[in-house]
C-alpha cells in the first residue's frame, strides 16, 4: 500500500461530503431559521420561571441518529453514484476503504456538534445577559456541555457502525438480515438516550434560584468501554460482508 494512501481515502471521502453541504442550498436555509427561531424562544419563553438554557441540550438527541445517517448516506453513495464497481476493485483493503468512510462521518458529526455546542453556548451567555442568576451559569452550561460532548463521543462509533452495516447487508446475500438490524439500531438509538440521561443518575448542585452543576455519575463512563467494543465487532463484521458476500 502506497505511503499516504490512507490519509488521501479519508480526505477523497470528506470532500465527497462537504461537496454534498455546499450543493445542499436548503441545509443553509434550516439553520438559519433554526437559529432564529431558537433566540425567539429564548426572548419569548425566557420569562417563565421555569425556563432554562439547558434545556436546549435535550435536542442534542439527534446526533446517534445523524451520525448513523451520514454514515449510510457516505457508503450508500457508491450505489447510487453507480462507483460501486469502481470503489469495490481499489487496490486497498476493505478495512482502509470503510474505515476512510467512517472517520469521514465522524468528523462531519464531530463538526456538527461543536458548532451546534457553540449556538447553545452563545444562547446561554444570552440568556444570562437578559435573566441573571435565575439561568444556569456560563461555567456551568460550559461543564455540562464538555460533559455531553464525551458522552457523545462514546456513543456516536455504534451508531455509526450500524450505518455501514446495514448498508453493506443490503448489498449483500444476507438481505434476510436487514430487519434484524433495524432492530440493532434501535436498541442502539435507546441506549444512545439512556446514557445522555446519565443512565437516570444525573447529579445536580444548586438551588432552585441558581442551577449551578450537573454531573454525570462515574459509572457511566465505564459503559463507553463495552460500547466500543460492540462498535469494534460490527466494524469487523461489516468488513466481512464487504469481503465475503458483497454484491457489487
Amino acid at each position: 500500500m502506497p505511503k499516504g494512501a490512507f490519509r488521501y481515502l479519508i480526505k477523497h471521502e470528506i470532500i465527497a461530503e462537504m461537496g454534498r453541504i455546499r450543493q445542499g442550498k436548503w441545509i443553509w436555509f434550516y439553520a438559519v431559521f433554526i437559529l432564529l427561531l431558537a433566540g425567539a424562544s429564548v426572548a419569548v419563553w425566557g420569562y417563565d420561571e421555569n425556563y432554562d438554557p439547558s434545556y436546549f441540550l435535550f435536542t442534542a438527541y439527534m446526533f446517534p441518529f445523524m451520525i448513523f445517517g451520514f454514515a449510510v448516506r457516505t457508503l450508500k453513495r457508491e450505489w447510487n453514484g453507480g462507483t460501486s464497481g469502481w470503489w469495490l476493485t481499489l487496490p486497498y483493503s476493505r478495512v482502509l476503504l470503510l474505515g476512510a468512510k467512517a472517520i469521514a462521518a465522524f468528523v462531519q458529526i464531530v463538526a456538527c456538534m461543536v458548532v451546534y455546542f457553540a449556538i447553545v453556548m452563545l444562547l446561554g451567555v444570552y440568556s444570562r445577559i437578559m435573566f441573571g442568576a435565575r439561568v444556569t451559569s456560563i461555567s456551568g452550561l460550559f461543564d455540562l456541555e464538555a460533559q455531553l460532548f464525551a458522552v457523545l463521543l462514546g456513543i456516536v462509533p455504534l451508531m455509526l457502525v450500524i450505518g455501514l452495516l446495514i448498508v453493506a447487508v443490503r448489498r449483500s446475500r444476507m438481505k434476510w438480515l436487514v430487519p434484524l438490524l433495524w432492530i440493532v439500531m434501535g436498541v442502539g438509538g435507546n441506549l444512545s438516550g439512556w446514557m445522555m440521561t446519565g443512565g437516570g443518575g444525573l447529579i445536580i448542585a444548586g438551588t432552585e434560584k441558581e442551577l449551578a452543576l450537573i454531573s454525570y455519575p462515574p459509572s457511566l463512563w465505564i459503559w463507553i468501554v463495552p460500547v466500543w467494543a460492540v462498535a469494534a465487532l460490527l466494524f469487523a463484521a461489516t468488513v466481512r460482508v464487504c469481503n465475503k458476500h458483497l454484491q457489487a
